[in-house]
C-alpha cells in the first residue's frame, strides 16, 4: 500500500511539472510594519520589498502596501514572456533613499536596480529622497541596463534624486 501511495505521489509530481507557472503564481505582501521572517502573506506581511522579490518568480507579483521602505532593490530573477514578475505599489508606496549609505568611488547607485533580467512590471511606486552633495557618487532613481528586455514600468513617479556638489562659486546640479 505504501508504495501505491508513493508512487501515485510520484507521478503526481512529474505531471505537475509540465503545467504551466500561472497555476502556481501568488502574491507576496510587503508592510512597512512587517517582518521578513513571515510568510508574505497579506495577515502575515515581509518587512522589506528586497525579502518579497527574491522569492518571486515568473507570474507572481509583490504587493506593497502603504508605507515607506527606505533599501535598494534589485531583481534577482526574469519572469517569463506569458507570465511576468509584477511589483505593483499600493496608493503611498514609497521606496526612499534617505538614510542608505551611498557607494561613492564613481560607481552608479541606484534606488531600483534591473540588470539582465527581463519579462518585469514596476506599477504605482513613488521612489524619492535619494541625495548626496558627494562628487563622486552618481545617484540614480531607477536604473535598467544590461540586456534587459520587456520592461515595463506604469504610474510610478521618481523624484527628488539630487547630486549636489560644490564646484568653485557655483553649486552643480545633476
Amino acid at each position: 500500500m505504501k508504495r501505491r501511495v508513493a508512487g501515485r505521489l510520484i507521478a503526481s509530481l512529474i505531471l505537475l511539472q509540465g503545467l504551466p507557472a500561472p497555476l502556481f503564481a501568488g502574491s507576496f505582501y510587503v508592510s512597512s510594519s512587517g517582518n521578513d521572517a513571515g510568510s508574505g502573506s497579506q495577515a502575515d506581511p515581509w518587512r522589506t520589498i528586497q525579502r518579497a522579490l527574491n522569492s518571486a518568480y515568473g507570474g507572481d507579483t509583490v504587493e506593497v502596501m502603504a508605507g515607506t521602505y527606505s533599501e535598494k532593490i534589485t531583481f534577482p530573477r526574469s519572469g517569463s514572456s506569458d507570465n511576468f514578475i509584477t511589483l505593483q505599489g499600493q496608493s503611498g508606496a514609497v521606496l526612499s533613499g534617505q538614510g542608505l549609505t551611498k557607494i561613492g568611488g564613481g560607481e552608479y547607485d541606484p534606488l531600483v536596480r534591473l540588470a539582465g533580467v527581463s519579462y518585469i512590471r514596476i506599477q504605482g511606486m513613488t521612489i524619492t529622497n535619494w541625495k548626496s552633495s558627494i562628487r563622486d557618487e552618481f545617484l540614480i532613481g531607477l536604473f535598467i541596463q544590461s540586456n534587459c528586455h520587456h520592461v515595463e514600468i506604469s504610474a510610478c513617479q521618481v523624484s527628488e534624486i539630487q547630486q549636489t556638489y560644490w564646484n568653485g562659486n557655483k553649486s552643480l546640479s545633476e
